[in-house]
């Protein structure tokens, strides 16, 4: 049984969960999958993933995921929670399940309950520091009340998580040794790494060719290098960052453009309308993006810059964003302090990292901007499919389940 409280039918559930059922399932038969769907999304296109999986042996027991901030909020996730145990006692029973493989910390809670209870095996994916990244993000203010009791129940339930699990998937070799010390565990012998892939057949470059008549139809030209920016727009996702980047870029005389492909067009419209970018608006193109529609505008890209605030929690952190890219061919230039990225830029030759986002670091990197550009094209794609390939992935959650 695999449970999730993302859903299926997100943008994240489509590139991060159901390729990994796929690939699973393919050893392991049949998987019951209980998630939390958005209602929206699940409104227009349950009937068709639900066909899709059956013929995989796929069952899928989908609940509807909850809306709301504050206190009202609050109790609305106990609910969830609620039913997600719920909902998997019933999976459990009926289905006689063997093993139970929680992603994240909320389905984790869940999977742990029933190892102690039924003894069945208990795989524990991680994702991260789920906890302390809500408090980097800010979703939660240790000053409230609510938010800090959630904070330090899950951070005391953590260690159980860690130490219970019969095995632990995370993202990133860099956070194997604080999870040793949170779970005050001897040995990482039951912990694989797992990064974000990619499906390296999806994310396809496309011939020279296409690559201008799409240029031409957004409106880009030929001859322009495109610094490209992918995903959504938040407090860890730092996009003034990147705006202060291309705008040092620009300055440089350089026939620089910027692509920037987001759900949040209002929030970055905002951002280039301020005096400090305005004088930027046309050489800036902005894009919403299904998840078919991500390897066509990546294709645009010269160079992406991938700039993440280097907080506790992002030492897990393996941004999926990177791995299409790469899929891609595509260079990046990225900052120090997440995840693993050090010593893959020490391996391979994917871009540049820079030490920090401060100007003086920022106008080094605009010199080079042509010599990253050089770094992309299919040897880039063939190095990066070593340590982001989806088939990887499935070699490796296989070996998972056989250590289980």
């Amino acid at each position: 049984m695999f449970i999730s409280y993302d859903g299926l039918l997100d943008p994240l559930g489509q590139s991060q969960i159901l390729p990994y059922i796929i690939g699973i399932v393919k050893h392991t038969k049949p998987i019951h999958v209980l998630s939390f769907e958005k209602n929206f999304r699940f409104k227009d296109n349950n009937i068709a993933l639900n066909t899709y999986l059956k013929e995989h042996e796929i069952y899928w027991h989908p609940l509807i995921f909850t809306y709301n901030k504050g206190f009202l909020g609050f109790i609305k996730k106990i609910w969830d929670f609620l039913l997600m145990y719920i909902f998997t006692f019933f999976i459990v029973i009926r289905f006689q399940v063997e093993i139970i493989h929680a992603r994240s910390y909320l389905a984790g809670l869940v999977g742990l309950s029933f190892k102690r209870l039924f003894g069945v095996k208990f795989l524990f994916d991680c994702r991260g520091l789920w906890v302390d990244e809500r408090v980097d993000k800010g979703i939660w203010n240790l000053q409230k009340f609510t938010h800090r009791w959630q904070y330090l129940f899950l951070k005391y339930k953590e260690i159980s998580l860690f130490q219970k699990a019969d095995q632990i998937v995370v993202l990133t070799k860099a956070v194997i040794p604080e999870i040793l010390k949170i779970g005050r565990m001897d040995s990482n012998s039951n912990i694989t790494v797992i990064p974000c892939c990619a499906d390296y057949d999806f994310f396809n470059p496309l011939i020279y060719a296409d690559k201008v008549k799409i240029r031409k139809k957004i409106g880009v030209s030929k001859d322009s290098l495109v610094l490209g920016y992918l995903g959504s727009v938040g407090s860890m996702y730092m996009i003034d960052e990147f705006l202060l980047f291309f705008a040092i870029a620009v300055k440089k005389n350089f026939n620089v453009v910027a692509f920037i492909v987001t759900p949040d067009i209002e929030e970055v419209k905002i951002k280039i309308n301020s005096i400090s970018y305005q004088h930027l608006g046309n050489k800036i193109y902005i894009k919403n993006a299904n998840r078919n529609q991500v390897p066509y505008y990546l294709s645009v890209f010269d160079i992406m810059v991938s700039f993440i605030k280097p907080t506790y929690a992002k030492i897990a952190s393996s941004p999926t964003k990177n791995a299409e890219a790469l899929a891609m061919g595509i260079p990046l230039i990225c900052n120090y302090g997440v995840g693993d990225l050090d010593e893959f830029f020490a391996l391979i030759n994917a871009g540049k990292i820079i030490k920090n986002t401060s100007d003086e670091e920022m106008i080094k990197v605009v010199e080079e901007l042509y010599l990253v550009k050089s770094l992309g094209g299919r040897k880039l794609r063939d190095e990066s499919k070593k340590w982001f390939s989806l088939e990887l992935a499935n070699k490796k959650y296989k070996n998972v389940y056989e250590n289980i």
